[in-house]
């Protein structure tokens, strides 16, 4: 969507059409910068470099857009509906937590370029003081 912003809508157009009916203020300005912020950090999530701050960046913008936009439309929009519901926006905002707290992988720019040093463990045997028991 944030490409469709940027190229076919344009970004003040969408805040002027969109943002503005909400009653913020600035509305151009907000909608450049929620194009940027999808597309740019949509970019840099992929790639994983600064991952903690695009996921947050993202997950303001999805929180913004699940209050603001899709109050009445419900998690799950009516059939008809020419907006979805909010489900989409719950589950990017979720995904975009788990980078927040998790951080990125390995195969990650992050980690290539010592932005991040630590790889979160999903195992037990992975962390010096667990220890694993087995059952005979």
């Amino acid at each position: 969507m944030a490409w469709q912003k940027l190229v076919d809508i344009g970004p003040a157009i969408f805040g002027q059409s969109m943002i503005a009916d909400l009653g913020l203020p600035v509305p151009e300005l907000l909608g450049w910068a929620v194009t940027l912020t999808e597309l740019v950090g949509g970019v840099l999530l992929v790639l994983g470099l600064i991952t903690r701050v695009s996921a947050t960046l993202l997950a303001s913008v999805l929180i913004g857009a699940a209050i603001l936009v899709k109050p009445d439309l419900g998690v799950i929009a009516p059939i008809g509906s020419m907006l979805p519901g909010a489900e989409l926006d719950l589950a990017l905002i979720a995904g975009a937590v788990g980078a927040m707290l998790l951080g990125p992988g390995k195969p990650s720019l992050d980690h290539v370029m010592g932005i991040e040093r630590t790889v979160p463990a999903l195992e037990a045997a992975d962390h010096p003081k667990v220890e694993r028991t087995v059952a005979a």
